[in-house]
């Protein structure tokens, strides 16, 4: 959303400036909230009130928009500013009481008199881990019945005493992501996601697989965000496509396709 949308017809006089000129909350468990406080001054000529309220821009920014953002709540609702005069709000957002999991966004809107001003206002809501690790299988057994390797990472997991849920990627197939959100993501401590025998690509065949641009976007940004990523496959490279989440997420750097001559190793 960055800063919001700009009237030029207004710019050289808002009436109003306002610190921080936006809101972020971040991420929040759900069930949880969080409140920040914005110092509003005037620039005006004249004493001027503002009623303070929330908008959602969920379905446009279309200027019939009327719709309240649920989940966030602004303190006071009115205030009165003199000329050069400062006064402090506060917008809390309670993730109990908004849209749910994942982006919780619209505008923070001041209506005075003779000039009116908005912040955007967002928070990204995540559910509480059930589960250690999240196994992303992506090895084409389904698909197009190559080896099914699942067996193999489940049992070393259940050795060590840790919890996972499974996801298959590959029936969701024929999609623009294969794989949960950010928001869901983030209920697991770390992610293993192996392609096994595959060498595929996206775009290899007449409909979307897996991973798609958007979901090595998603891997990215769980990534950026202190999430641990654990990927393996013998063609991960080829899958992955000298992409930015292989190059520059996992650090992958493609050497030759085989350095046995695509024959079985004969060491150790």
């Amino acid at each position: 959303m960055g800063a919001g949308r700009l009237d030029l017809t207004n710019a050289a006089d808002p009436g109003v400036i306002l610190d921080p000129p936006s809101l972020s909350f971040g991420l929040l468990l759900t069930g949880t909230a969080k409140t920040i406080t914005v110092t509003a001054t005037s620039v005006a000529t004249a004493t001027e009130t503002y009623d303070l309220s929330t908008l959602y821009t969920g379905n446009g920014f279309a200027i019939t928009q009327t719709a309240v953002l649920t989940g966030f709540a602004v303190s006071p609702i009115s205030m009165t500013l003199a000329p050069g005069a400062s006064a402090v709000f506060t917008v809390t957002f309670g993730s109990a009481a908004g849209l749910g999991i994942g982006d919780n966004q619209g505008y923070i809107v001041l209506d005075g008199d003779d000039h009116d001003g908005h912040m955007p206002a967002w928070a990204r809501v995540y559910p509480p881990p059930e589960e250690d690790i999240l196994v992303i299988d992506s090895d084409f057994s389904y698909l197009i019945g190559l080896t099914d390797y699942r067996a193999y990472y489940t049992a070393a997991l259940d050795e060590l005493g840790l919890t996972y849920d499974v996801w298959h990627a590959d029936a969701y197939y024929n999609n623009p992501a294969t794989i949960p959100d950010l928001s869901h993501l983030l209920a697991y401590k770390a992610v293993i996601y192996f392609t096994g025998d595959t060498y595929y690509p996206d775009g290899s065949f007449g409909v979307s697989t897996p991973l798609t641009e958007l979901d090595m976007n998603r891997l990215t940004e769980y990534a950026n965000g202190g999430g641990i990523v654990i990927a393996m496959g013998q063609d991960m490279s080829s899958v992955l496509d000298d992409s930015v989440f292989d190059d520059f997420v996992l650090g992958g750097d493609y050497l030759q396709d085989s350095v046995t001559g695509n024959a079985l190793p004969d060491l150790p």
